[in-house]
């Protein structure tokens, strides 16, 4: 078994070129100091192998999701990525494969998204593999989209389409003979997830608040409402459900996949009503330019709006209030 330096010096120092990393020769590194009127913003999250991941997933996955997960982290508060701090804890009898297929994933990852991998740790478990990053970005000092900032009336939108990650997963656990083309999309989905934080600079400066989707948009919206302290009409007709779930499952199911399934890396944005985006005619079309002049193709879709009910409603078609989804999102201590 080689030992921990040569697995560092060999498959993860190549790739820490920054000088602000001292060629890991030391415990610590250096922070890049942060744009001009620009704070830092700082998450970690944690992947852990039977919890997050299948057990079939590769080291290349283990390196978009964790990935992914941070940097959405910071779409949140639309912050640009500037550096990540890494801990791999790895069984010992493929450590090296995984390190070496591991690194080269998370290197390309990093450098497609201008992230500076600054070093972290590498230990061994006898159980299952633990990913764990700090990230750290800059985000302007006068962008301030905490989730309590959301206020009553502001329109609630969602980026893109839910549920086609955990269309994939339900995919692997299933393991069909044979998948279908929207299957196989489904499974890309959630084997490779993309955040938005590209988007989020983007709607920032339009926004009350901003909230990634990782554990279902129902868990997710509650958390927004309970820190705004404020309720929220959902149309459920309106949630923008992922195409492959359509072509998959009935209506029903896709549905409750799209409003419970987590991992989709989406954003929950709320604008106020003077803004619009290019799928809410109905308001002002201040956004719906810079969006479709600056932005991204991404679409904006309005599911519905804050109130100060403290109660979140689900209604129908007929605007009629309805059964609120049975299945909440992902929770780790549920």
């Amino acid at each position: 078994m080689p030992s921990e330096s040569f697995l560092i010096a060999q498959y993860i120092a190549p790739h820490v070129a920054s000088p602000f990393a001292k060629n890991l020769l030391d415990d610590t590194a250096f922070l890049p100091p942060p744009p001009k009127n620009c704070r830092y913003a700082i998450s970690t999250d944690t992947i852990v192998e039977h919890i997050h991941t299948l057990p079939s997933s590769t080291p290349q996955t283990y390196a978009n999701k964790i990935l992914a997960a941070n940097l959405s982290d910071l779409a949140a508060q639309a912050a640009t990525p500037l550096a990540i701090f890494l801990s791999l804890t790895l069984p010992k009898h493929d450590a090296e494969s995984f390190v070496k297929e591991f690194s080269l994933h998370f290197a390309q990852g990093c450098k497609e998204n201008n992230l500076l991998w600054l070093g972290g740790d590498l230990t061994t478990t006898p159980y299952n593999i633990c990913i764990s990053a700090t990230i750290i970005g800059t985000s302007p000092n006068n962008i301030n989209l905490k989730r309590a900032n959301a206020q009553i009336n502001d329109s609630i939108l969602i980026t893109g389409e839910l549920g086609e990650a955990a269309l994939g997963l339900k995919v692997l656990q299933e393991i069909p003979t044979q998948l279908s083309r929207h299957q196989q999309q489904a499974v890309q989905r959630y084997n490779n997830p993309t955040a938005r934080w590209k988007e989020a600079l983007k709607i920032a400066p339009f926004a009350n608040a901003i909230m990634d989707i990782s554990d279902g948009l129902v868990a997710d919206l509650e958390k927004l409402c309970s820190a705004a302290r404020l309720g929220a009409d959902i149309h459920l007709h309106a949630i923008p459900i992922a195409n492959s779930l359509l072509k998959t499952l009935p209506q029903k199911q896709a549905l409750n996949l799209a409003l419970a399934g987590g991992e989709d890396f989406e954003l929950i944005v709320t604008l106020p009503p003077k803004f619009a985006s290019e799928l809410v005619p109905e308001l002002a079309p201040e956004l719906e330019t810079t969006l479709r002049e600056k932005a991204t193709a991404l679409p904006l879709t309005k599911i519905g709006t804050l109130n100060n009910t403290g109660k979140i409603r689900y209604l129908d078609e007929d605007n009629r209030e309805t059964t609120p989804p049975l299945e909440k999102g992902y929770d780790h201590f549920a």
